[in-house]
């Protein structure tokens, strides 16, 4: 049996329906990569290029006031807690400011224009998402509940001494920094630079679970916010 033929005029709209419904698809899809492109470069500029060594090593005294930032760290906890606060909201404000004109560039290399409400929104999430990783509560917690503690530290420094054996008797040692050519290291009172620790090194495994977080859950509800709020306002006609 034939299936019955459609009003030419059903058919017509069924087919401008069907096309209009693949051009936003397409759209939404550069949207994506696009976003995640940018939110991409801009994390790498915001989180390195432009942020604050002082901020990278004060921020966590919001959530941990009893763990010293570094060596000779001699601020009370309620010093470590302010300083934590103006240090990560300062973060969070120079990462949005990178994300956003990040992202806009991308947009405007290829000729996409987001309404602008949108991508300031969308940066406003991420940063704020970014602020909570980086307070570092959330991450100390994740690491204990999954039993990643021993990952979390790995490659992290570690606590050392130096002892000298002296016929029976043993004794501690003071060890000193110094610089490439072996002379001793001043801070600023005139003290010997005093070492503790290892080497530190930026690839430890919190460092590693921490840019996970930035690059799944933060990129993910940046790329939600950016492709949900574009296709509504395409929706109702706000872009033209």
């Amino acid at each position: 049996m034939s299936t019955p033929a459609l009003h030419p005029e059903v058919e017509k709209f069924l087919s401008a329906l069907e096309a209009e419904s693949h051009r936003w698809f397409v759209d939404d899809a550069l949207i994506a990569s696009l976003t995640w492109i940018g939110s991409e470069a801009g994390h790498e500029i915001g989180d390195y290029l432009v942020a604050l060594d002082l901020d990278a090593r004060r921020k966590q005294g919001w959530a941990f006031p009893k763990r010293p930032a570094w060596p000779g760290d001699n601020r009370t906890p309620c010093q470590r807690v302010r300083d934590g606060q103006i240090s990560l909201t300062r973060h969070v404000l120079t990462y949005a400011l990178a994300q956003a004109a990040t992202r806009w560039t991308v947009y405007r290399m290829v000729s996409i224009r987001p309404p602008a409400w949108v991508v300031l929104l969308s940066c406003l999430v991420e940063a704020v998402s970014h602020g909570v990783i980086d307070h570092g509560l959330m991450l100390d917690r994740f690491a204990k509940a999954t039993g990643k503690d021993g990952f979390a530290r790995l490659g992290a420094p570690r606590h050392v001494k130096g002892i000298v054996e002296i016929g029976m008797v043993t004794h501690d040692v003071v060890t000193v920094e110094t610089d490439e050519h072996g002379n001793t290291l001043y801070d600023e009172n005139g003290e010997p630079r005093t070492v503790s620790h290892d080497n530190p090194t930026l690839g430890t495994g919190r460092w590693a679970m921490d840019q996970a977080l930035h690059r799944s859950l933060q990129f993910l509800l940046g790329l939600a916010v950016t492709v949900c709020l574009t296709r509504r306002a395409r929706r109702r006609g706000w872009l033209r």
